[in-house]
Formats: structure tokens, C-alpha cells, sequence
């Protein structure tokens, strides 16, 4: 039994079948990391004769991933393998083989952007989503298509198009800061990646919080994208829930020119302030004052 099950191994890997071998033989070994030799088989696309979809839908390693989520991801789809079949076979957590086919962008022929929408999991993630954020777009994607899809939490496939860098060749993100898909939500993503534009006003640059509290002013801050408007003392509130303000932040890239002595003492929840940053940095805070007042408000 033991050699057969070697020899069925070894022929999910070269696909040299001996006569009668089906899918079923090779669903029912599995493999010292969990795989069955169908799944093996559908990393190398070699089949037996005769397999069909239902043979890869129905058969999960020891993680709970079927034969057909392992053909989504090399892309050697079973025979006569549509869209629709992969929208209908789930994993354990209940992505769908066409998720996987848009994370690793490896579609049947038949795909279609409305079909990538339609495919969900338990959290409301579609497969839009994940080719959103892992730059497999169809190339009849719109903006619309973008800024229409939302998971149950609210995010879209635009903002993770935005995080990743992967939005459509025909989109561009300062059109789209100005376009009537535009939410404050979106400058999360858009402060990574370019500097925020001055039409930007002030309040939706803090009406949005990740999980970690910081908002789209942490993130520009962070990456010295701030729009020109914004002052050293906005700089000094809004903490996240570490109780670093942005200036924290924006003092770690030393860009802090406009700032005084005295804004280099504002401490987070924990105590450390800005100056603590720099210390660890090795950089040097504005030359010291005989005395501070109250934190500069401008920074003209």
C-alpha cells in the first residue's frame, strides 16, 4: 500500500498515469505535508484522464484548502473549469477558489468583474478586493467598480487599490481625491502615497481612524505627506491610542523645521516626547529657548 501510495505521488508530479488512474485514487493519499496527490496535481497541472471539477471541489487538505483553491493558484484549471465553479467552492475560511485566483491573478476565461464582486466570503471580502490589493485587476475595471464594492466593514477594493499601489493605469489618485467617489476613508491609503492635496480640509484629514487610532494626519505626518495648511499645533493633538500625536510621528522623519523648542516636549501616554524620538535618532531639535511657552500654532 505504501508503494502504491508513492507511485501515485510521484505520478501527480510528472503525470506519467499508469491506465486507471482517476482523481479519486489520488484524493485518497495524502502526502507528509497535508496535501492529497490531487492537490499536488493541481500544482503541476497534470491530470488523469477524465477529471473533472467536481473531482477538485470536493477534496480539502489537512488545512481545510481544496484541489481546486491549488489549481486557482498555479492556474491549471481542470478541464471545462468556469468562473462560476470557483465562485462556489469554499476554503475554511470561507474564501472561495476564485479569492485565491485573484490574489495569485489567475483567471478562467470567462471572468468577468461583476463575477469578482459576486464572490464573497464570511467577512463580505470580495474577490475584487483581493486582486485590488494584489494588483490582478481585470483590465475593464473602472473606478466605479472600485468605489462601489464594500466589504462589511465599509472598506472598498478602491482603498486597498490605493494601499498597494494598484490602481487601474487609467485611474489616477489625485483625480480621484476630487471625483465623487472621494471619502475621508480614502486618505488612509492616499496619505502612503503622495502628498495630500491643499483642497484637503482639515477635518477629514482626522474624521477616520484605523483600528490603531491613528488617522490620515498620523499617516501623512508619518511619511511627510502633509498638506501646506496644516500647522504645527494640529500636529500636537489628535493622539492615536499609544498617545502619539502626529508630531511624534512627523519628528521621527525630522521633518520638524517649522516647529519650536518648546513643541519637542509634548509627550505621549507612555511619556516620551519628541525630543526622546530624536535623542534615539541621533537628530537635533531647534535650538533651545530661555524658556517655553505655549506651543507654536503656525508654522510660518
Amino acid at each position: 500500500m505504501k508503494k502504491d501510495a508513492n507511485s501515485l505521488l510521484h505520478m501527480a508530479i510528472t503525470g506519467n498515469y499508469a491506465v486507471g488512474v482517476t482523481a479519486a485514487h489520488l484524493a485518497a493519499v495524502g502526502s507528509e505535508n497535508g496535501d492529497t496527490a490531487l492537490h499536488i496535481a493541481a500544482r503541476n497541472g497534470c491530470y488523469p484522464k477524465g477529471t473533472t471539477t467536481a473531482d477538485f471541489a470536493n477534496v480539502k487538505n489537512y488545512w481545510g484548502w481544496t484541489a481546486l483553491h491549488e489549481a486557482a493558484k498555479s492556474g491549471h484549471f481542470p478541464p471545462k473549469c468556469t468562473t462560476e465553479d470557483l465562485i462556489n467552492v469554499k476554503d475554511q475560511f470561507d474564501d472561495s477558489a476564485l479569492h485565491t485566483a485573484a490574489r495569485f491573478g489567475h483567471y478562467p476565461a470567462d471572468v468577468t468583474v461583476e463575477m469578482l464582486v459576486k464572490a464573497k466570503n464570511r467577512n463580505g471580502t470580495t474577490a475584487l478586493h483581493k486582486a485590488a490589493f494584489f494588483g490582478h485587476l481585470p483590465p475593464d475595471t473602472t473606478l466605479k467598480d472600485l468605489a462601489t464594492t464594500k466589504a462589511d466593514d465599509g472598506q472598498t477594493a478602491l482603498e486597498l487599490a490605493i494601499e498597494s499601489g494598484n490602481l487601474p493605469s487609467q485611474v489616477n489618485l489625485l483625480d480621484v481625491l476630487s471625483s465623487e467617489y472621494y471619502t475621508p476613508r480614502l486618505l488612509l491609503a492616499a496619505a502612503l502615497k503622495l502628498p495630500l492635496p491643499d483642497f484637503i480640509p482639515f477635518s477629514d484629514l482626522v474624521s477616520f481612524k484605523d483600528f490603531g487610532d491613528n488617522t490620515a494626519l498620523h499617516v501623512a505626518a508619518k511619511n511627510g505627506n502633509l498638506p501646506s495648511h496644516v500647522t504645527i499645533g494640529d500636529l500636537l493633538d489628535n493622539p492615536n491610542h499609544m498617545g502619539e500625536r502626529p508630531f511624534h510621528l512627523a519628528a521621527k522623519r525630522g521633518t520638524y523645521s517649522r516647529a519650536n523648542y518648546c513643541d519637542f516636549k509634548v509627550a505621549n501616554d507612555c511619556g516620551t516626547t519628541a525630543m526622546h524620538l530624536l535623542a534615539d535618532l541621533k537628530m537635533l531639535p531647534p535650538n533651545r529657548p530661555n524658556s517655553c511657552g505655549s506651543p507654536t500654532a503656525s508654522t510660518n
